[in-house]
């Protein structure tokens, strides 16, 4: 992004999708309003469809009485697999009533709140979307959370970026649902891992023939262990995480968004012998062996190779050829944002 702005302030913030839990959803709007007063938000935009509003005209105008803008389109008559048809054209919606590609956006849900002390500290802090890689992006993107075992299976529900950054997040490509069996987390990685296709072949080999990693199956753990034995699928983890460390902030401190049992707050891996971060840990997710990381020091030990252990010294082989395949490693110089002490409900 061009003249990077010391913070990512004032941003828009844009709701997308249907408008369920309304007591959420207003009380963010009035949270929104008070930072908006502080110029750190400047438009609320709330995107839903026809059959949304028609259903609940009353959380319509308090919408509006809130300070928001409501913008209803009609709702698209196919929805794909994960609804990723009607999550894409409402970010776009958004995006093309911004009109502006150099604005900060905050991308959202109706029925996912974020701390006000959280979100203030991370639109003010300097430099926190500053990036110095290159393309694929102009700025970095701030998400909640990536799983540390699947190539962008990263946070959707919410998200920060420049808006023309977040317009390459946005695709229609059926190929992720007709060529490879991504499986789980497809709706995630088939919008985070398209711009970076355009950029390098790094990836290519994980969706032809590596995607299958085990979530949600009862042998999960022996699945991991024989990719992680395998180089191409070190290649492929190596090159995400060069990704995310060049491209991303990940920062979700313990009750900083309320969404899923997943959102904020997991434990994160400890800086050692890297293999251990790759064993069974505490499931939020029922079963599914999810292994994710809501912060970076596990992820920057990684791709600056201060983990240990034979799996490490296999790792940083794997990320000088992410390296040779255009993907450097461009660490932030600016910290993560923290959680501050909880501030009192806005009414």
């Amino acid at each position: 992004m061009s003249g990077t702005p010391p913070c990512a302030s004032p941003c828009h913030v844009l709701v997308t999708g249907q408008l369920r839990t309304p007591d959420r959803l207003l009380a963010s709007l009035r949270q929104w309003r008070q930072l908006r007063a502080q110029g750190l938000v400047a438009r609320v935009l709330v995107v839903t469809w026809d059959d949304d509003a028609r259903q609940s005209p009353e959380l319509c105008r308090s919408v509006q009485d809130l300070g928001a803008e409501l913008l209803v389109r009609p709702a698209p008559p196919i929805r794909g697999i994960g609804h990723v048809w009607p999550q894409t054209i409402a970010l776009l919606n958004g995006l093309d009533a911004i009109g502006d590609d150099t604005a900060w956006v905050l991308k959202t849900r109706a029925d996912l709140s974020i701390d006000p002390g959280f979100l203030r500290a991370l639109l003010s802090a300097p430099g926190l979307l500053q990036c110095d890689a290159g393309a694929p992006f102009d700025a970095r993107i701030w998400i909640p959370w990536f799983e540390r075992t699947k190539p962008f299976y990263v946070a959707d529900e919410c998200f920060l970026g420049a808006s023309r950054d977040l317009r390459k997040l946005c695709n229609l490509d059926e190929s992720y649902s007709l060529l490879w069996n991504i499986g789980c987390g497809v709706t995630h990685i088939r919008r985070f891992i398209h711009p970076f296709r355009a950029h390098t072949d790094a990836f290519e080999p994980f969706l032809s023939s590596l995607t299958e990693c085990g979530h949600f199956r009862p042998d999960r753990w022996e699945i991991l262990a024989r990719l992680l034995h395998d180089d191409q699928y070190l290649d492929a983890i190596a090159a995400y995480y060069a990704a995310l460390s060049s491209w991303f902030r990940v920062s979700s401190p313990d009750g900083a968004i309320t969404f899923r049992a997943w959102s904020s707050g997991a434990p994160q891996p400890e800086i050692g012998d890297m293999a251990h971060a790759f064993t069974p840990a505490p499931d939020v997710l029922n079963g599914g062996g999810h292994l994710f990381a809501h912060a970076e020091p596990w992820l920057h030990a990684a791709v600056t190779n201060t983990l240990t252990g034979q799996l490490a010294e296999r790792f940083a082989v794997s990320l000088e050829r992410a390296r040779e395949r255009g993907l450097p490693v461009a660490l932030p110089s600016a910290p993560s944002p923290t959680m501050p002490s909880r501030e009192p409900e806005v009414v």
